[in-house]
């Protein structure tokens, strides 16, 4: 293939990627790119925070433990939650967050979690102990966000690009 054809044959297989995507499932959203022509896309943008878990921790030689860097996972899910923000038209904040799609959902159908700590506690016992640490850091996010502006707010699975509508202003 030459180099001039590259281009379009990779901007035919990414659409063709995001049409199988979109077919997975009633949740899952397409994910669009900005365009810079469009004056929609171009406008102000929706506050993106990512709580994502602690680093891995790899062993190189005796005894000496290093972190992995994640700086390009990062953009990348900095990325994926801008582009939800974008495609759902929305100037909620997101919060970008790693846990399972099953999870999320169900902090989002009952939202007594946010505020009542006893049911926090009911909601931890359904993940792996591992994860509870870091699930505490999520809810300390939400929290921080009910606290200040506070508002609805979106919860994203950055593994996932899926997107769940924490509706708190309801929940008080």
């Amino acid at each position: 293939m030459e180099r001039k054809e590259l281009a379009g044959w990779l901007q035919e297989k990414i659409a063709e990627q995001r049409r199988i995507d979109a077919s997975y499932g009633p949740a899952a959203t397409p994910i669009t790119t900005k365009k810079e022509d469009d004056p929609v896309a171009s406008g102000p943008e929706a506050e993106i925070r990512l709580v994502l878990p602690p680093e891995p921790l790899t062993s190189r030689g005796k005894n000496k433990v290093v972190r992995k860097h994640r700086h390009g996972t990062k953009s990348v899910y900095y990325d994926k939650a801008r582009d939800f923000a974008t495609s759902v038209q929305s100037m909620l904040p997101v919060i970008g967050v790693d846990m399972p799609s099953e999870f999320l959902s169900q902090l989002a159908f009952d939202l007594g979690w946010i505020h009542d700590d006893d049911a926090w506690r009911t909601v931890l016992h359904t993940l792996p102990t591992s994860d509870r640490g870091y699930a505490n850091h999520m809810r300390e996010a939400v929290l921080d966000h009910c606290k200040n502006p506070g508002g609805n707010v979106w919860l994203f699975n950055v593994r996932d690009a899926r997107g769940f509508l924490l509706q708190v202003t309801v929940a008080r």
